[in-house]
């Protein structure tokens, strides 16, 4: 078998810097960083019991990464990573420590789930039935057989920044080195 890359994350959410706030899995971070039609559409990334985000799935990168370098959020791997099935099998295979997958004790509190987070940060209202739609698009309601048997060739990540117009956010799929 081919020497298959790590799976790229931050060690911890992210805190606020001068130039972006905080990961939005944080309670603490300041809301309105990011447009609700942002995390409307980057909820293909984050999956349910039974909804998994299927393997090939989109990776919500961290927003402090360069557009050279992006890297899996680590609020999102320890809120959403279980019930993705691309992060549960880097996991599986070793590419990824589930230790990403925890909430680390001595951390800042992160939100319940993908769809809290979005109502509470998102400039203006987050539709839920958007984000459902987007999950739906993704494939989360496949069968499992056809998730797991899916012929993805790479893994995608998507990445919000504040280089879009206006409120900040864009839609910055790249592919991880396979």
């Amino acid at each position: 078998m081919p020497d298959v890359p790590r799976l790229l994350h931050m060690p911890k959410p992210c805190d606020a810097t001068e130039k972006s706030g905080a990961c939005p899995f944080r309670l603490d971070a300041e809301p309105d960083e990011f447009p609700a039609a942002r995390y409307e559409q980057l909820a293909e990334t984050a999956g349910g019991p039974g909804a998994e985000v299927p393997i090939g799935g989109p990776v919500f990168a961290c927003h402090h990464t360069s557009d050279g370098a992006p890297v899996a959020c680590a609020g999102w791997l320890a809120v959403c990573g279980v019930d993705h099935l691309g992060v549960r099998l880097a996991v599986a295979e070793g590419r990824l420590s589930p230790e990403a997958l925890r909430r680390p004790p001595d951390g800042p509190a992160l939100f319940d789930s993908y769809d809290d987070m979005a109502t509470q940060q998102a400039a203006g209202m987050y539709r839920l039935g958007a984000a459902e739609a987007a999950r739906r698009r993704a494939g989360h309601y496949r069968n499992m057989l056809d998730k797991v048997t899916s012929r993805a060739t790479s893994r995608r990540v998507c990445e919000v920044d504040e280089s879009s117009s206006g409120s900040g956010g864009r839609d910055a799929r790249r592919r991880l080195p396979s």
